[in-house]
């Protein structure tokens, strides 16, 4: 290859793009492509379209949709109601203009399209001074999308929607479920042998020490409290010291959590001590 570019009497880009070619080439003879027949099975959904109004989409989350025979994926309904109603604004700005400034009681329609956004719960931005209400339920914005495609004269038969697999979601939800319990498993032994000990005293609910996962708990959560006083020694050597430093009994986010040095010891310090 250096032979070849020695023998050019100038280096530009026409000689650049000449050495490309050829090392595309070469690479792909290399590395061929390899050839095969498989074709990956297609995800199958469970399908409805607007104009099914008995179709009961409750719990039913939304994979994609398809209207007019493109496909758009989307992360919930709301996702999908924003872009449809967006591209029929765009087809004929009039009808939703004109819904936005009617007065409310015109068409039941017009309670949810307003030209204020502060007179919407959780108003929806699809054009300047046009805003359309989402803080609804999936049903809701059913009915409000079959409204908005008769005053375009739409078909409703044409917006399709693709749901995805509840068996499929279970096992997810599953599967994570299932990794946080392992990882608890094998979690707790390590943190209880690390604060295998906690010293208490001075507080009628706090009156001895408490072992193995529950301190690894409290911790965890800052949910119970800690304290310290004189008698706690008699649990470790360590703990009259550690004792005397935690002082009275104290709540989260009120005193100190000590455990003994020699045990993985920490103290945590928070406001007023």
């Amino acid at each position: 290859m250096n032979q070849k570019i020695a023998a050019k009497q100038s280096w530009g880009l026409p000689e650049l793009e000449e050495r490309n070619k050829e090392m595309l080439e070469l690479a792909m003879e290399i590395w061929a492509c390899p050839a095969t027949d498989f074709i990956p099975a297609e995800k199958e959904f469970d399908s409805c379209t607007l104009d099914d109004e008995n179709y009961d989409l409750t719990g039913r989350d939304i994979a994609k949709y398809s209207y007019l025979n493109a496909e758009q994926p989307v992360t919930s309904w709301t996702d999908m109601f924003e872009h449809v109603v967006k591209f029929l604004h765009q087809k004929d700005k009039s009808i939703l203009t004109g819904l936005a400034y009617s007065p409310k009681n015109n068409t039941e329609l017009a309670v949810y399209v307003s030209d204020n956004e502060s007179e919407l719960r959780s108003a929806l931005k699809i054009d300047d001074h046009v805003f359309v209400e989402k803080n609804t339920s999936t049903a809701l914005k059913m009915s409000i999308l079959r409204r908005i495609f008769a005053l375009y004269e739409a078909d409703p038969m044409d917006l399709v929607f693709y749901l995805k697999n509840d068996d499929a979601k279970k096992s997810s939800d599953a599967s994570r479920y299932e990794s946080r319990r392992r990882y608890w498993e094998y979690a707790l032994p390590i943190i209880q042998k690390q604060h295998i000990h906690t010293y208490c005293q001075g507080d009628e609910h706090c009156k001895e020490r408490r072992r193995g996962e529950g301190e690894a708990l409290s911790l965890l959560s800052g949910r119970r409290h800690f304290c310290g006083g004189p008698e706690a020694d008699r649990g470790h050597p360590d703990a009259g010291e550690a004792a005397a430093k935690a002082g009275q009994c104290v709540r989260r986010g009120k005193g100190k959590v000590i455990f003994p040095p020699d045990r993985g010891g920490l103290i945590i310090a928070a406001k007023g001590t």
